[in-house]
Parts: C-alpha cells; structure tokens; sequence
C-alpha cells in the first residue's frame, strides 16, 4: 500500500471514529452508511406506513418525479429527511416552492430517536430558507432544531379520517 492510500486510511478512520462517538451504539446508526437517495425513499415508505398504522388513506407517487411524493389522507406531501448534524440541527435540502404539493413533511432521525414536521406549503415563503446554489431560486434548504420537530405520536393530528 502506498504512503497516500495509507494516509487516506487514516484519515478516513478518523472521521469514522469521531462520528462513532454521537451515532456509533445509536439505534439509527446504519442511516449514516446510505446514500441520500436510499434515506428518501426510507423516508416516504416510512411515512406511508405510519399513516396506515394510524388507520389513513396512504400511498407513495408511482413516479420518482411527480409533484409529491406521498399522498396521506388526500393530502399531498413532499418528503425530505436529514439526520442531526454535530450540531444538532437537521438541514433538509432540495425543498422546492415550484412543485404542486399541499404540504412538506420533515423527518429528522437523530443517534436513537426520530423526529417529524408538516408545513403547510403556502407558509414554506415566510420560512429562513438558504437557496442551495448561489443564484437559484428552485432550491433550498430548511434548518431545524430538534426541539422544531415533534414526536412521531403528534403524526394523527396533522390529518383528518375519511369518514
């Protein structure tokens, strides 16, 4: 092995031992290893089954890129998840204003706890949003503190039962 890859080891086990620290025994640490791709459509499938197992209506867009991503009760909601940074906020990334959706849902997962929020998409304006490209206007990023997410058991109240 060269001196450079040797170097690269080291630096690598470096930052894997320091993430260990806050996620290594976490009972969430495995979200770390995925690709963001995977994290969202965790993200989606999970929401579709906690709508169901709190008896609503549920289903994921058949479409990778439709408007929304699930739809819960009739209403249509973009999902995005982040997981908590070192310093304890979660950025979601990618929220977009251009796209037809009723609301955002966040799923924030922390070390060995998981988080959510739903805005409405017409108050996303009023938000502390950061473009995510200097000069863009599609893209954006939401910051949120744990203590601006709720527990998963507030998930019902965010959704009326067809009757």
């Amino acid at each position: 092995m060269t001196e450079p890859e040797e170097h690269l080891i080291s630096l690598i086990d470096k930052h894997v031992l320091a993430k260990s620290d806050k996620w290594g025994s976490g009972r969430f640490r495995l979200i770390k290893t995925l690709s963001t791709s995977h994290k969202g459509d965790i993200a989606e499938e999970f929401a579709v089954w906690l709508a169901k197992w709190h008896g609503f209506d549920a289903e994921k867009h058949k479409s990778k890129r439709g408007q929304w991503d699930v739809r819960i009760a009739g209403v249509t909601l973009e999902v995005k998840v982040a997981t908590e940074d070192i310093g304890g906020s979660f950025q979601f990334n990618g929220v977009r204003y251009d796209t037809k959706y009723d609301r955002l849902l966040v799923v924030g997962i922390s070390p060995d706890r998981a988080l959510f929020n739903i805005y409405p998409r017409r108050d996303l304006m009023d938000m502390p949003l950061v473009r995510m490209a200097k000069g863009t206007n599609s893209a954006f990023k939401l910051t949120r503190k744990a203590e601006q997410l709720r527990d998963l058991s507030e998930f019902p109240g965010f959704f009326e039962k067809s009757k």
